[in-house]
């Protein structure tokens, strides 16, 4: 090691060099990496969806949900089955084991659920669920007619597919055109006809199949029967019977044909429901750009409200924006380590030997970039803290290192041996450190679930810089402080200089420093050293204070930081059999309840903080959503659970709300969770909801909800035959 630190030193070319090659493949590997709200991971989960109409949850899961799940328990590699049985419709997610084949897997899961015999099912969808976040959406609103929204929404997807690096587009709100045919009961009798046999010719009469081809010596002629009609004088001109006399009885004489609007699961509402309204969602794949696919959407935006005054684009959400923050936070704490690194050191060592150690900051930062991508890193939300992190203990080594060679100098050696035995002296206890560091994240690659997906990617970040950062402490710095200014004596006779100012600048620190040295670190020190007992025990109290922190919750703890979204949601629901304009007037209540929160804010800060809300009915007809948009923290002043609590108050206690949420928005999900589990089906229905109201007389929890609901209500019919002996 001795010999390689010496070439080095004697050969500073060959630290510049190095110095370069990290700078250039680092700026390549920088500008190569793509931006991703998560890190990237494989996806190990398998959705089966079955839609059986008219069922009730109980019959959905007693005739659907269980008997999927016994099949599949007993595929390999599955680690674990989630369900839920609603109305009409099952759902189930499998998570395999990590190193399963998922194609394999989801073939498994396809063939076992294909074995199975159900009764009253219309689709069944197996599928793996792909790795996509959400990156931006917004709402398109218009006054004008469904059919004008929908051509305009229909516009607008198209364009957006059309840009390379953005394929995930969802729709929610628009239904898809129907065609409706209305059969009267009268007519059926008068022509002596069954809707079963209307349905079977309307069937026949309106397809469009491919029937071969006719080859010839020299030609070939494809063969198509195409008497497909999607307009309404099509469907209304169907022969569906003729007479012996001629006559054609056609579909108009029997039942009105009409165009309509099939029925959707979400309804969506601008300006508290006044307008329809219809939301862009587009998300992100593990190989597209989050930070792209915003700043085009927001353009697209811009350039709608510009063109076309008959619609609205109205932002909603941009998961990029937290992002950029911490992306600028990053930059910002770079930029005043560099400099404070610069300013303090100059305090009290050469301004020269300053610059050098404050270079490993970026040096360090730049090796990790050329690393990154070859190991499928990303810029994403925990990459981010990662970097912030490690920041602040990337100068260390280096401090160390330079000063044992200022040291060495101070001792009679020239530049070449004080740079050579002032890093060796030192060279294995900066080594033993940085290694303790990157043992302890080491650990990150082996943990399991969610921070298993994630957190390997959170040590890659901070070893890989240290790394780097030891590289710079252990070759590069030492040749540039050995063949540098900053070990040459400044004549003191001689006149004003910047380098003679700044070493009076550190002259007069040192004396500071020395002062306080001497004067209270020295005989703290030395009663230390002979006082063993009471340090011991002083160190015990420590940890003892620290534990009790975070133990009785003075010291707050979550599992991911906390990142607050520009985003509140009100979560409600009346009761089950409701239609969607009781659902919607509640909506309205909610809509005018914020809006009044925000005046009332705005009056107490002299600006708004609420910009935007969204209303959104379904999926069920008797549950909605209002989701609230506010201004970013440094326009809006307040905490976002400041404007919840003040939403709560608003709103009080709204009569006919089977169930009212208001809280945050935050990609980690809701703050907790609990599953009961029991064989007894009434019983786990108690359970639930005394559990949730166990929990809601809690003083920091402001509500708590159990996700079983009755479903609507139904009349039984009993047919009775009555027989007169």
């Amino acid at each position: 090691m001795k010999g390689l630190i010496s070439y080095f030193i004697k050969y500073p070319i060959s630290a510049n060099l190095l110095m370069l090659i990290i700078f250039v493949f680092g700026i390549a590997g920088f500008s190569s990496l793509r931006s991703t709200f998560f890190p990237e991971s494989k996806s190990r989960i398998v959705s089966v969806q079955v839609i059986s109409p008219g069922a009730s949850p109980k019959e959905v899961e007693k005739n659907v949900t269980k008997k999927i799940e016994t099949k599949i328990e007993s595929i390999s590699g599955v680690k674990n089955i989630t369900s839920n049985s609603s109305e009409n419709l099952s759902f189930l997610t499998i998570e395999m084991d990590r190193g399963v084949d998922m194609y394999l897997a989801l073939q498994d899961v396809n063939n076992a659920v294909n074995q199975i015999s159900f009764k009253n099912v219309e689709d069944i969808f197996v599928y793996k669920q792909e790795m996509v976040m959400p990156t931006i959406s917004f709402s398109v609103s218009t006054e004008g007619t469904l059919d004008y929204l929908k051509k305009e929404v229909d516009k607008i997807e198209e364009d957006l597919k059309s840009v390379d690096g953005i394929s995930e587009i969802s729709i929610q709100g628009l239904p898809e055109p129907e065609i409706e045919v209305s059969i009267d009961d009268d007519n059926l009798s008068k022509y002596n006809i069954t809707i079963e046999e209307i349905s079977n010719v309307i069937t026949t009469n309106n397809i469009d199949i491919s029937l071969g081809k006719i080859e010839s010596a020299d030609k070939e002629y494809l063969l198509r029967y195409n008497n497909q009609s999607t307009s309404v004088e099509g469907i209304e001109n169907i022969i569906l019977r003729t007479d012996p006399s001629g006559y054609k009885l056609r579909l108009k004489d029997v039942a009105t044909v009409s165009k309509g609007w099939s029925e959707i699961s979400t309804y969506c509402y601008e300006d508290g429901g006044s307008k329809i309204s219809a939301t862009v969602t587009i998300s992100n794949t593990n190989s597209q750009d989050i930070v792209f696919i915003a700043d085009y959407a927001k353009d697209y935006i811009d350039k709608i409200n510009n063109t076309n005054s008959n619609i609205n684009a109205t932002l909603l959400f941009d998961a990029s924006n937290p992002l950029k923050q911490r992306l600028e936070l990053l930059t910002k704490n770079a930029l005043i380590g560099f400099f404070l690194v610069l300013i303090f050191m100059t305090m009290f060592l050469n301004v020269r030997v300053s610059f050098w150690v404050a270079l490993s900051i970026p040096i360090s930062f730049l090796g990790m970039f050329f690393l990154a991508p070859f190991a499928g890193i990303t810029i994403n939300m925990m990459t981010m803290y990662a970097m912030i992190l490690v920041i602040g203990i990337l100068v260390d080594d280096g401090i160390i290192v330079s000063e044992s060679i200022i040291k060495k100098h101070e001792e009679g050696h020239n530049n070449f041996n004080a740079a050579v035995r002032g890093t060796m002296e030192v060279f294995p206890a900066v080594f033993a450190g940085v290694s303790t560091t990157a043992v302890a994240f080491f650990s990150f690659f082996f943990f399991e679930g969610m921070m298993g997906e994630f957190g390997w990617q959170m040590g890659f970040v901070v070893i890989a810089t240290l790394i780097f950062s030891l590289v710079e402490g252990a070759f590069i710095l030492p040749a540039h402080i050995a063949h540098s200014q900053a070990l040459k004596k400044v004549n003191q006779k001689k006149g004003w200089s910047i380098s003679s100012f700044f070493n009076k600048v550190a002259y007069f620190f040192n004396k500071i420093l020395n002062f306080l040295r001497d004067t209270f670190y020295l005989p703290f020190f030395k009663f230390c050293v002979k006082n063993t007992t009471i340090v011991f025990f002083g160190f015990v109290f420590i940890v003892f204070i620290c534990y009790w922190g975070v133990s009785s919750g003075f010291v707050k703890s979550t599992f991911f930081p906390s990142i607050e979204l520009d985003e509140l949601y009100i979560e409600f629901s009346v009761e089950p059999g409701k239609t969607k304009d009781v659902t919607k007037s509640y909506a309205e209540i909610i809509d005018n309840a914020v809006n009044r929160v925000n005046i009332n804010l705005k009056d107490s800060l002299d600006h708004d903080v609420i910009r935007k809300t969204h209303i959104e009915i379904g999926p069920s007809p008797h549950k909605g959503f209002v989701n609230v948009f506010t201004y970013d923290p440094d326009i809006r002043q307040m905490s976002p659970y400041e404007i919840v609590n003040a939403i709560r108050k608003e709103l009080g206690d709204i009569q006919g709300l089977e169930k009212l949420i208001i809280g945050v928005r935050d990609p980690f999900g809701r703050p907790a969770s609990f599953s009961l589990l029991s064989n007894d089906y009434d019983a786990l229905i108690s359970a639930s909801r005394e559990f949730s109201n166990k929990l809601q007389d809690i003083e920091d929890i402001s509500s708590a909800v159990t996700n079983h609901e009755y479903g609507v209500k139904k009349f039984i019919l009993h047919y009775l035959i009555k027989q007169k002996i």
